[in-house]
């Protein structure tokens, strides 16, 4: 996983965004469509919204590998983006 997580792969590059099965496109999908809906409606434009998101999820991912897999991924998840996501609706 740390090996993945490196400026060097490019597959991670936000500024070359595709269609191909990259997480943040899904999240960025889901989040349209529930602003579309006017389920949710951020102060945030989508695209800032999902570049957060990205960000917290990478640095979750670095921290559990500078501690090579002893941290709680999914508890270290849930309290950083919930603690965002209140802040952001």
């Amino acid at each position: 996983m740390s090996n993945y997580y490196t400026p060097k792969n490019q597959s991670l590059n936000p500024l070359i965004r595709t269609e191909r099965p990259y997480p943040i496109i899904t999240v960025q999908n889901y989040l349209k469509k529930c602003m579309d809906a006017r389920i949710i409606n951020p102060a945030l434009s989508l695209d800032d919204l999902s570049t957060d998101i990205r960000m917290i999820v990478i640095g979750n991912v670095f921290e559990w590998c500078l501690k090579r897999g002893d941290a709680d991924f999914e508890e270290n998840m849930r309290r950083s983006l919930k603690t965002y996501l209140d802040g952001a609706f």
